[in-house]
């Protein structure tokens, strides 16, 4: 197993995983592989992106991700590693994967002058918070997450 940083040369994969991440979220209602790639390029590697795209290697295939991005201000400083997603073909998890790939971010971060290291996770995925648990992350219950979306995002930005 590898851990790297993007390169076009794995944009296949990419879109691979990405599609498999569109069907694990939206079912029937995922997207297609033109408008996935298309978000690739335009959004993910586009001119306004801060985030970093990371690549679990088994030999040249993608076989899992991670986009993360450092926010500021932080802590005394310092920046803070948010992690957006993280995601492994499901004929890849339970090899440990996805602890290579947070290890690498956690590393990523503290070469990077980051005080911290956050993500979120949905209170249903059983497996991922046991595991979280596991690994020595805290839980936070202070803080609260927040969304607008739709109908409300569209209200709210134009004064409704």
């Amino acid at each position: 197993m590898n851990i790297v940083k993007y390169d076009p040369k794995y944009i296949d994969g990419v879109v691979d995983v990405l599609s498999e991440i569109s069907v694990f979220y939206n079912g029937a209602n995922s997207s297609n592989t033109e408008t996935i790639r298309k978000n690739l390029l335009n959004n993910f590697l586009g001119k306004n992106s801060d985030i970093q795209l990371i690549l679990a290697l088994e030999g040249e295939m993608v076989v899992g991700i991670a986009t993360f991005s450092i926010l500021y201000p932080a802590p005394k400083e310092h920046g803070q590693l948010f992690l957006k997603e993280l995601f492994v073909l499901e004929k890849y998890r339970k090899r440990n994967v996805g602890t290579s790939m947070m290890k690498f971010i956690a590393n990523f971060a503290i070469h990077n002058n980051c005080s911290r290291f956050d993500w979120t996770v949905d209170r249903e995925n059983e497996i991922a918070i046991n595991y979280y648990n596991m690994i020595g992350a805290s839980q936070l219950n202070n803080k609260l997450y927040y969304r607008l979306d739709g109908e409300a995002l569209e209200n709210f930005a134009m004064g409704r």
